[in-house]
């Protein structure tokens, strides 16, 4: 491959970067696993969603604490972080 090749693959790259967000979202089911985020806009389902180990137990209508990029456009490469439960004690 030609230097121009390895030049604008670099550049593609480096401009196509994976967006990360933190954003919140509500269980709306716990078996299967299914977590609603952006007003109802996006459903995650159990594939797409990754728990962190000692993260506690989901119920239905828990606010749960997400990272990723929940609009992502590669189909079967989209992972969305469990960071766990939000809980709005003052």
């Amino acid at each position: 491959m030609s230097w121009e090749h390895d030049m604008a693959r670099t550049l593609r790259d480096r401009d196509n970067r994976p967006a990360t967000a933190w954003f919140s979202g509500t269980v709306a089911s716990v078996s299967p696993l299914v977590v609603s985020c952006h007003d109802g806009q996006v459903m995650l389902r159990n594939a797409q969603l990754v728990r962190l180990a000692g993260g506690g137990q989901l119920t239905q209508g828990d606010e749960v604490a997400l990272c990723g990029d929940p609009f992502s456009g590669a189909p079967g490469a989209l992972r969305v972080l469990i960071l766990g439960v939000i809980d709005h004690a003052v």
